[in-house]
């Protein structure tokens, strides 16, 4: 068992024991509404005792208490007749309720008493999620590339061009040393050359016989990309039978390779969902917290159904998990209240409820929800739902946030990170600098090469600016060949060095077209926050300073104010 999964374990057992000693304040407010209901039958009251009953139900199957919550939901099905009912039941009625409450009371009284510990059921499937998530999170910062070409001069040019994109190049000129150098770092990826000096299929024949005779050494998790000169079936057949994930052809293009490595090695990975948890239930929120926090998810937990709009507003949330009875509130009516939000219209709403109700399901359903989960729900399940939901929501507003070309944040959504992170810069008495950039003599690479090289020029300019820059930093396309980077939490003397650093890198790229290749730079601007207090003063200022290094002779990076 990994250590992740002990400690998420571990966590689940310590929030058993807590809904275990929540359970004397449940049984003292559930006895409350049954003696205020025994002195007189009041509509408020029974609503509120039922409430509180079939939240137990959902809580104690949750937690594995499944007698416990057995009883409960025998006690919510009698008392459910008469929620739309202004008559009180009759005395045999009365007297049958009465009889499942005890029976509840005395089942609570017990497991308080001896505090007994339920059975923990562990989600096989879920336990598999954590430990992959614990791998890559061991192997996310790997970003040693394996070049094995025996040509010296090209294999310094392909290594020289892939460092400028923020990896690692350990070269071999032949099959002899791989093995040794896989036992001594395990790379995040392989380009491998099919002709080395051993034969005209050599490096696929090693790679196939170091996954054959030496398992373990290069797990087949670890991806390899074949290159050569050859385009035969034969050639791309033997990558094939290696494992090869994919095949490049010399002359290669930079560009493209990049591409296939930050696919494949997941280089460009998107945020983790991030998820709002709303339900009164302290402990059941957070046993759900935890199962999406240890597969990988962000969440936030509301607990007062009041704050849900003002947790809505803090950040960018994905879906929305919500239970559907609440005290005072119902969950299908806190949807319509997010539906009237534009902003929110489109946000997933997954309903987390013990009612077995289908008409009440359909209902709530109707009122803005997206799907309908039942408690107690397996771990696996709910995050495969979850992650579902949140993963569609994302990619329909990545459409609306995403230049097409790109993949970058489009000028409106930039913008808008620009005036976010000026805000919470304020808020936080921190800096964010703005980094303007535009390609050099753009209109010259169309005219000379044609719109479709000069698109991959843009394209290849964005994926540098991505690999280089922190997660935390936001890219985008400003228009045509401008581009932007937010620097949060980042001084502009620092900012200064970074885009330096990629200035003098990114000139050493070379962009290919049928007839060879060429080089292009970029011109820089800087501006950083406080020194300009407004956002739209901020991004003026840094295109200002941007402008003023096109005009000094370009392939530089200007400072505003300095």
């Amino acid at each position: 068992m990994t250590n992740k999964r002990a400690e998420f374990l571990e966590k689940l057992r310590a929030l058993q024991q807590e809904f275990v000693h929540s359970l004397v304040e449940r049984l003292a407010q559930l006895k409350n509404y049954e003696q205020r209901l025994v002195q007189q039958w009041n509509p408020e009251d029974l609503q509120q005792f039922y409430i509180s009953i079939h939240t137990l139900a959902g809580s104690s199957a949750t937690f594995s208490f499944n007698r416990l919550s057995q009883s409960a939901k025998r006690l919510e099905e009698k008392i459910s007749p008469f929620l739309q009912s202004e008559a009180p039941p009759s005395v045999v009625q009365q007297q049958s309720i009465k009889t499942a409450f005890l029976y509840l009371e005395n089942l609570l009284d017990t497991i308080i008493t001896h505090s007994e510990e339920p059975y923990l059921v562990v989600d096989e499937d879920l336990c598999a999620i954590v430990d992959s998530i614990q791998q890559e999170e061991q192997t996310d910062d790997n970003k040693l590339i394996l070049l094995i070409e025996d040509d010296t001069v090209l294999a310094h040019s392909i290594a020289e061009q892939i460092q400028a994109f923020g990896y690692r190049v350990n070269v071999l000129h032949d099959s002899l040393a791989i093995k040794q150098c896989l036992l001594q770092e395990m790379p995040c990826a392989l380009i491998v050359d099919i002709i080395l000096p051993e034969g005209n299929k050599a490096g696929a024949e090693a790679i196939k016989k170091i996954r054959g005779d030496y398992k373990g050494i290069l797990p087949n998790n670890v991806p390899i990309i074949f290159i050569s000169c050859r385009v035969d079936v034969e050639a791309r057949l033997a990558a094939v039978k290696a494992g090869g994930s994919a095949y490049l052809a010399k002359p290669l293009d930079i560009g493209n390779l990049i591409e296939w490595l930050d696919k494949l090695v997941n280089r460009q990975a998107e945020e983790p969902y991030q998820v709002l948890i709303v339900d009164d239930d302290k402990e059941v929120a957070r046993h759900h917290a935890l199962i999406l926090e240890n597969a990988g998810f962000l969440t936030v937990i509301c607990n007062e159904p009041t704050q849900v709009l003002k947790q809505m507003e803090n950040g960018n949330t994905d879906l929305v998990l919500m239970d559907l009875y609440m005290p005072g509130y119902r969950g299908n009516e806190l949807a319509s209240v997010i539906r009237q939000i534009d902003a929110y219209a489109a946000v997933p709403i997954v309903y987390l409820s013990a009612e077995h109700s289908s008409e009440l399901q359909v209902q709530a359903l109707l009122q803005g929800g997206d799907d309908f989960l039942i408690k107690p729900i397996r771990a696996e399940t709910l995050v495969r739902i979850v992650a579902y939901r949140a993963m569609r929501f994302r990619k329909l507003r990545n459409l609306m946030s995403k230049d097409g070309l790109t993949g970058l944040y489009n000028h409106r959504h930039i913008k808008e990170q620009i005036r976010n992170e000026v805000s919470r810069a304020g808020r936080e008495e921190s800096s964010v600098s703005v980094a303007m950039f535009d390609v050099d003599f753009f209109k010259q690479v169309n005219d000379t090469y044609g719109h479709g090289i000069g698109d991959q020029v843009l394209k290849n300019m964005s994926r540098f600016l991505v690999d280089r820059v922190r997660k935390t930093d936001l890219v985008g396309r400003y228009g045509g060949e401008e581009f932007v980077v937010v620097f949060p939490h980042t001084s502009v003397e620092n900012a200064a060095t970074i885009c330096e650093k990629l200035r003098s890198d990114f000139e050493k790229v070379l962009h290919f077209y049928q007839g060879g290749s060429f080089s292009v730079t970029f011109s820089c601007g800087i501006a950083s926050y406080p020194v300009f207090d407004d956002p739209q003063l901020l991004a003026d200022a840094a295109d200002k300073a941007l402008y003023a290094s096109k005009n000094n002779g370009r392939n530089q990076v200007t400072v505003a104010g300095l």
